[in-house]
C-alpha cells in the first residue's frame, strides 16, 4: 500500500485487517503509529520494500495537516521512475509442518513459476537464494485467505496472508 498524506487511520486499519492479516485499534494509535505498525506487519510478511524506510521518513515526519503534501509527491515521483532491480536474494522461511504422518517428507524447496520457468528455491538459506525480480514478484503477490472462529461471534473472520514467509536479502541491479 502506497501510504501518502491523505492516507487515513481508517483506511490503515483496512489495509492491516484485509492484506496483513492483521487487527488494529484506531482508537490505541496515533497516525503515524499505525504507519509504523503496518509497516512493521509488511516487513514481517516480506512485502516491505528495502526503500520503505524512505517513506517513513517523509510520512511520519509530517504534522498530519498536509505541510507535508508536497514531499510525498515528490517521493512518489521518484519512486515511480525508478526502475525494479534485476535480481533479489530471497530468504524463504521454511513453513510450518502440516503433516502428522511420520512417514511423510518435510519440504525442503518452494517452487514458484515465472515466464514459462519453474524456479526451486530452498528454504532458510542464510545468504540468500538468487533469483530474477519477477520470482520476488510473484511470492510478493502470494496471499491466502484463512478463516478463524471469533469469541462471541457466530461467523467465521476472514483474514488474508502471505502464502510464503520471506525476507529480502539484498538486490542486485
Amino acid at each position: 500500500m502506497k501510504i501518502t498524506s491523505k492516507t487515513n487511520k481508517a483506511e490503515l486499519v483496512a489495509y492491516a485487517a484485509q492484506a496483513l492479516g492483521a487487527q488494529l485499534d484506531e482508537t490505541k494509535f496515533s497516525r503515524d503509529e499505525l504507519i509504523a505498525e503496518v509497516r512493521k506487519l509488511e516487513k514481517s510478511l516480506g512485502i516491505a520494500s528495502d526503500d520503505a524506510g524512505d517513506d517513513d521518513a517523509v510520512n511520519e515526519g509530517g504534522t498530519g495537516n498536509g505541510n507535508n503534501a508536497q514531499n510525498n509527491d515528490d517521493a512518489d515521483s521518484e519512486q515511480a521512475a525508478k526502475k525494479n532491480p534485476r535480481f533479489v536474494y530471497l530468504r524463504i522461511h521454511t513453513p510450518p509442518s502440516i503433516n502428522t504422518d511420520e512417514d511423510a517428507e518435510e519440504e525442503t524447496h518452494c517452487i514458484v513459476g515465472f515466464n514459462g520457468k519453474n524456479y526451486q528455491i530452498q528454504y532458510d538459506v542464510e545468504e540468500g537464494v538468487k533469483v530474477p525480480y519477477g520470482v520476488y514478484d510473484v511470492l510478493k503477490n502470494a496471499v491466502q485467505t484463512k478463516y478463524r472462529r471469533v469469541k462471541g461471534k457466530r461467523e467465521m473472520e476472514e483474514r488474508k496472508e502471505q502464502r510464503y514467509k520471506f525476507n529480502v536479502v539484498k538486490t542486485v541491479d
